[in-house]
């Protein structure tokens, strides 16, 4: 939820590291977000569903997995894609699984971990 939090353009910063990208999000992130969406209030059901807005064009899969940060990483490994990701631990285990990782760097650009 990082792009609502800090007023980053995604489409242009994932551009600049990357060119042409395909989003794609597991199953399991969007369940995740229609939940908060549904059960959470004040900032966090708005940044839900402002979430759910920026997805809607993304591509869903289904993936096994337990979690939705198990998913991220999953299918990352499954398509040979890019991780993006604020979370520690999910940048902790994509990179960990040989991934790259995009993320916010102090509040105002996207950095890349990992592509060689």
């Amino acid at each position: 939820m990082c792009p609502f939090e800090c007023s980053i353009h995604i489409d242009d910063e994932l551009c600049r590291l990357l060119g042409a990208v395909e989003l794609v999000v597991p199953s399991q992130i969007v369940e995740e977000l229609k939940l908060l969406s549904e059960r959470a209030s004040g900032p966090k059901k708005k940044k839900a569903l402002l979430a759910l807005k920026l997805i809607k064009n993304c591509k869903v899969f289904e993936i096994e997995a337990k979690d939705g940060d198990e998913a991220v990483v999953a299918l990352a490994l499954k398509l040979g894609g890019v991780v993006f990701s604020n979370d520690r631990e999910v940048r902790c285990a994509a990179r960990t699984a040989g991934l790259s990782v995009v993320f916010l760097r102090a509040k105002k650009t996207l950095a890349l971990d990992g592509l060689d």
